[in-house]
């Protein structure tokens, strides 16, 4: 059976649905500071043409998911809401998306977006981690 991030071509692409207001606020930053490891990847890897005034309002851009993902987590915490993410994994599946874009596998990218998102939000929230999300999705 699948799991987040390793379906096959014709299964359906399942995006992350809230349940609630933390969860809403925790997939929020999660994607913002996924899409900042993309770029950083794709900026620093030259993985995508850019001009160098481009290359510059990229970097602008990821500058300012990060900056705006902090704040958002920090704000959150301040409304008796906190939450923490793990970087690492963000980092490495930012990493194999930005591949996967760069091979124009954009549906794969999103359905590994939609699981780091679902597994973030999890660990983040649940306490679940990677191993019980794969087998509860499993079953």
């Amino acid at each position: 059976m699948n799991t987040p991030g390793q379906h096959s071509a014709s299964s359906p692409l399942i995006l992350f649905a809230a349940k609630n207001a933390h969860e809403e606020v925790t997939a929020k930053v999660v994607r913002m500071m996924l899409k900042y490891e993309i770029l950083r990847f794709q900026i620093e890897n030259n993985l995508i043409e850019l001009d160098t005034k481009q290359r510059d309002q990229k970097r602008q851009e990821a500058i300012q998911l990060r900056i705006e993902g902090f704040r958002t987590q920090r704000e959150s915490g301040e409304k008796g809401l906190p939450f923490t993410y793990d970087d690492e994994l963000l980092r490495r599946e930012g990493t194999r998306i930005a591949y996967l874009l760069l091979r124009d596998a954009t549906e794969e990218a999103t359905r590994i977006e939609e699981g780091v998102v679902a597994i973030s939000v999890n660990k983040a929230l649940y306490g679940m981690d990677d191993d019980l999300i794969k087998f509860a999705t499993a079953a």
